[in-house]
């Protein structure tokens, strides 16, 4: 039993889970900035599922909705992976480039 908390606790880290954050609909009440740091927190605080940048900004893509970001949503998603007849650009897969934008 003490083996199996042990285990645990190595794997997450000793952090606690954190929920998903909240869809972002560039609302005047939402803040990006904040927002951005919600998700950096979800995605260290649940290392094992989120070990690549590529997957958190998919994730966080993913969870932009109304037409106000949709549209920018599916434009980066193209263009980091080059679907649709994109030009791939190589550094929209890095966290810290997706931030910027």
């Amino acid at each position: 039993m003490i083996a199996q908390t042990i285990g645990i606790a190595i794997v997450n880290g000793g952090k606690g889970h954190a929920d998903a954050p909240l869809s972002f609909k560039n609302r005047k009440d939402q803040n990006i900035k904040l927002w951005l740091l919600q998700c950096q927190n979800y995605f260290k605080r649940n290392l094992n599922q989120w070990r690549l940048n590529e997957n958190r900004i998919k994730y966080a893509l993913g969870r932009m909705a109304e037409e106000d970001v949709s549209a920018f949503a599916f434009t980066y998603g193209n263009k980091m992976t080059g679907e649709l007849g994109n030009l791939k650009i190589e550094g929209y897969k890095f966290w810290e480039a997706f931030s910027r934008q």
